[in-house]
C-alpha cells in the first residue's frame, strides 16, 4: 500500500471531490482517481462512491479514514525522527493543552524550549481530557496536558501519564451576581449550575467537592464540554462554574467575573501530561516533554 494513494484518499475525504484533492495535492485528476482506485482494488472494496453533494465515504471508506490518518501522520513523524536522529534539530511537535495549562504552564516552557530550538514548529491546539484522548489515538497530538479530576483514571497500558502541580479551583459567577457575598457550599446549593466537564462520563469536579464536604451535589442544568462557551454562558446569567482559580485571577476575567471565597476552601484538580505509550515520541518531542516536566512535574 503506498502512502501516495493514502494520501490521495485522504485528500479527496477533507476536500469533497476529486477536483478540489487534485489542486490541494497539486496533481491531475487523473492522477489522484487512479491512485484512488488502485487503493480501492488493493482493499478490495469502495471506499468512495459520489453522492448528491460531491464525494461521500463508504462504511469501508469511514473505517479505512480513521487508519489512514493515523498512517499520514506517523509517515511525517517518521521522516522527522530519523532527521532529528541524525542531528537536524527541526520538525514540528504537535500538542494539546486544556485551558489552564495553556496560561499557567505553556508561556514561559515555550519560550524556553524556542530559544533553544528555534527552527522546531510547534502546533498547539486547546482542549480538554477528552478531546485529547482522541487526537492521541489518531496520532494527531504528540502529547497533551489536561486537567483531570481526582475520578479519571487513564489505562497505563495505553498512555504514559505524569502528573504535574495541583490546580487551586474557585466558584465563579457573573459581576454582581446575586449570590456574590455567600460564603458556604450550603448557600449555592440552590443556585443554577453549569458543569464544565472534559466529556468524559465520571462524576465532575463540582459534585466531587460538595461529597467531600459530607454534601449532597447540587443539580446541574447544562453540562459544557467547551470553556469558551461555559464562559459566554455564566457571564451572560445566573449559573455558577467552577474554573481554575489562576484564569480568573487574569485581569482579563477578574473584571467580568467572581469568585466566591468559602469557608470550606477550594477544590483542587490536577494537571497531567499524557502520550501514547504505544507509539514513542520523536527526539524533539520528547524534549519539549522534559522541558514541561522539569518545570513542573510533581
Amino acid at each position: 500500500m503506498k502512502i501516495k494513494s493514502i494520501e490521495a484518499f485522504l485528500a479527496i475525504a477533507q476536500n469533497g471531490s476529486i477536483r478540489a484533492a487534485a489542486r490541494h495535492l497539486n496533481l491531475s485528476q487523473p492522477a489522484v482517481s487512479k491512485a484512488l482506485k488502485a487503493l480501492e482494488e488493493e482493499v478490495g472494496a469502495p471506499l468512495l462512491v459520489r453522492g448528491s453533494k460531491g464525494i461521500d465515504l463508504t462504511i469501508f471508506g469511514q473505517a479505512f479514514l480513521a487508519r489512514a490518518t493515523i498512517i499520514s501522520h506517523e509517515s511525517t513523524k517518521i521522516i522527522e525522527e530519523i532527521q532529528q536522529m541524525r542531528g537536524e534539530i527541526n520538525g514540528s511537535v504537535s500538542i494539546l493543552l486544556s485551558p489552564t495549562a495553556a496560561i499557567q504552564f505553556a508561556p514561559a516552557t515555550i519560550r524556553h524550549f524556542r530559544h533553544s530550538y528555534p527552527k522546531v514548529k510547534i502546533k498547539i491546539s486547546e482542549g480538554l481530557q477528552a478531546s485529547a484522548l482522541t487526537k492521541l489515538r489518531m496520532s494527531e497530538i504528540d502529547f497533551a496536558i489536561t486537567t483531570t479530576s481526582k475520578s479519571t483514571s487513564l489505562s497505563s497500558k495505553e498512555f504514559e501519564f505524569h502528573p504535574l502541580r495541583e490546580i487551586p479551583m474557585v466558584i465563579i459567577a457573573r459581576k454582581n451576581h446575586p449570590l456574590k457575598d455567600k460564603t458556604s457550599l450550603l448557600d449555592l446549593l440552590e443556585a443554577d449550575w453549569l458543569q464544565i466537564t472534559s466529556g468524559d462520563q465520571h462524576s465532575s469536579l463540582i459534585n466531587e467537592f460538595y461529597k467531600s464536604q459530607d454534601i449532597a451535589p447540587p443539580i446541574s442544568s447544562i453540562e459544557c464540554h467547551s470553556f469558551t462557551s461555559s464562559l459566554a454562558l455564566i457571564e451572560s446569567s445566573d449559573m455558577l462554574g467552577m474554573l481554575p482559580e489562576a484564569l480568573i485571577d487574569n485581569s482579563f476575567y477578574s473584571e467580568r467575573f467572581e469568585k466566591f471565597n468559602l469557608v470550606e476552601g477550594n477544590a483542587v484538580n490536577k494537571l497531567q501530561l499524557i502520550y501514547r505509550r504505544d507509539i514513542p515520541l520523536t527526539p524533539i518531542a520528547q524534549k519539549l516533554v522534559n522541558y514541561f516536566l522539569r518545570r513542573y512535574a510533581l
